[in-house]
């Protein structure tokens, strides 16, 4: 598995388990780095819990890339995303759509392997 697909796969995880978090997530290709923002819509999930756990198992998996963790005051910013992940109660009947240099991405919640396809939000739960 690759790197962004272990990252997305992770983050969408966490999307579900934590639906009160707004995601982003870009891949810079010339230094291998991955761009992340979480940001809490609601709830009192502790973030930095999360972002350790995401952190540890990461650098045991790929050791020799970063993730890079950034909001609104950081330098680094995330200008074109490769996955994003609304909380559903912005969502509604929205598409989810997961853009990765022009194609989408479907990722099938227990196998985790991509299909170019843009799917609705209602359908991929229902999967």
């Amino acid at each position: 598995m690759s790197s962004q697909n272990f990252v997305i796969g992770y983050l969408l995880r966490m999307g579900i388990e934590y639906p009160f978090l707004q995601i982003q997530y870009e891949f810079d290709e010339l230094d291998k780095s991955h761009l992340i923002s979480l940001k809490q819509v609601s709830g009192e999930e502790n973030l930095m819990q999360l972002k350790i756990e995401l952190v540890r198992v990461f650098v045991e998996k790929f050791p020799c890339e970063n993730i890079i963790f950034v909001d609104k005051r950081s330098l680094i910013q995330i200008e074109n995303p490769n996955f994003v992940f609304q909380p559903l109660q912005k969502l509604s009947e929205e598409s989810l759509n997961l853009n990765a240099s022009q194609a989408s991405y479907n990722y099938d919640i227990h196998s985790l392997q991509s299909q170019t396809i843009e799917t609705n939000i209602l359908s991929f739960f229902a999967a």
